[in-house]
């Protein structure tokens, strides 16, 4: 995760709650070496990261990121502190490339227990070392122990841990702000559902910040494809068969996204659900009364069903969905019309066939007979 490969804490090689001492020796030290252009090595590396490129602008840039406190703890929450010895211990494999045993350590006092003053510390390191993880269950778990300890009593202790003693902060806020950085580190490694799943173990306030952030894209998509969509109907009704089926097709991932996120039964998604139906029922009823008008095309009315049905499939308030039926009875009712009328004008065929052909045969037979007289005639006179 580029936000803890590269967090400010790192480039600088601290750990998140240093001393104001260490800070100055810190960014003293590391200063004069980038500028006679001598490697930079910090202990708090840990190595088993990738590995971390440092110059006098990304240095510069670290150590202002960290000056305000409320910058302080956003950058804190993706970074290791050291607030207790099992801290220390931890750490201390850190170093030494030994992860796994850094995080039996952290588990040890956060696994199955409440945020406390002694472990509240080891909560957030350990988010940090699983955030890092390719895995997404270890991902989830690095998500939940971050909105755990942000959600405790204790939070306040890790803020005083990172920050000015007089320093506080909006937890529900800060929960926003750490929700917004993940999204965007996952944006274009995981698909919506992935990062919902990522999310799955949270609950409350997070979970409604979730489903307002990632249902207003997909709110907005649909509003602007159905706008499109009417606008294409209006100035070409013929081709509203075509704008209604592309509507459809372009709007169905964000309206599972919503329906996954909302339910069926959320007003906002039975809003969009019914103008999306509405528009894809009114492309097939502008195309059918075009073609009809038109007489352009043979299938008019089974396109103008179809569009129908996949409307009636989305709709979901009754006054869309007993419109959605009235258009395909009407349809329906109009099909075996033109079915009656088919087998109508083939009745007539038939009969003016067999008409036609009882006649042939009548002439056939009278010249038969014509033709027996003559012979029967003509053979007495030999």
């Amino acid at each position: 995760m580029e936000l803890i490969q590269n967090n400010p804490y790192r480039i600088a090689g601290i750990l998140s709650n240093f001393t104001e001492r260490e800070l100055q020796k810190q960014k003293t030290k590391i200063r004069a070496f980038a500028k006679v252009g001598k490697e930079i090595k910090s202990e708090y590396d840990f190595q088993i990261f990738e590995n971390i490129t440092r110059t006098e602008g990304s240095i510069d840039k670290a150590f202002s990121n960290i000056e305000q406190n409320q910058d302080k703890v956003n950058f804190a929450l993706f970074w290791f502190l050291n607030a207790n010895p099992s801290d220390n211990t931890a750490i201390a494999y850190l170093k030494k490339g030994d992860g796994d045993k850094a995080v039996e350590i952290w588990e040890k006092v956060t696994l199955n227990k409440k945020v406390n003053s002694k472990n509240f510390s080891a909560l957030n390191n350990l988010g940090t070392y699983k955030l890092l993880s390719q895995s997404q269950d270890n991902i989830k778990q690095g998500i939940e122990a971050k909105i755990k300890l942000i959600e405790s009593d204790y939070f306040e202790n890790f803020i005083h841990s990172v920050a000015d003693e007089t320093f506080t902060i909006d937890n529900k806020k800060q929960i926003e702000k750490l929700v917004d950085e993940l999204l965007t580190q996952f944006k274009s490694q995981y698909s919506s559902s992935e990062t919902l799943h990522l999310f799955s173990s949270c609950e409350g306030s997070t979970q409604n910040y979730l489903s307002k952030k990632f249902t207003e894209e997909p709110l907005h998509n649909i509003e602007s494809q159905i706008l499109s969509s009417k606008n294409k109907r209006k100035d070409n009704k013929i081709g509203a068969y075509q704008s209604g089926l592309n509507l459809a097709v372009n709007c169905k991932d964000d309206l599972v996204t919503l329906q996954t996120l909302l339910g069926i039964t959320d007003l906002k998604y039975k809003t969009i659900a019914d103008q999306l139906a509405n528009e894809i029922m009114q492309s097939g009823i502008d195309y059918f009364n075009e073609s009809l008008e038109n007489d352009s095309n043979d299938n008019y009315l089974e396109q103008a069903q179809k569009l129908t049905k996949i409307a009636d499939r989305i709709a979901v308030g009754k006054l869309t969905k007993d419109r959605a039926k009235d258009s395909l009875a009407s349809l329906a009712d109009m099909k075996d019309r033109e079915i009656n009328q088919a087998i109508a004008v083939l009745s007539s065929i038939k009969l003016a066939y067999d008409k036609a052909i009882s006649e042939i045969d009548a002439q056939v037979s009278s010249m038969s007979i014509t033709m027996s007289y003559n012979q029967t005639i003509n053979y007495s006179k030999v």
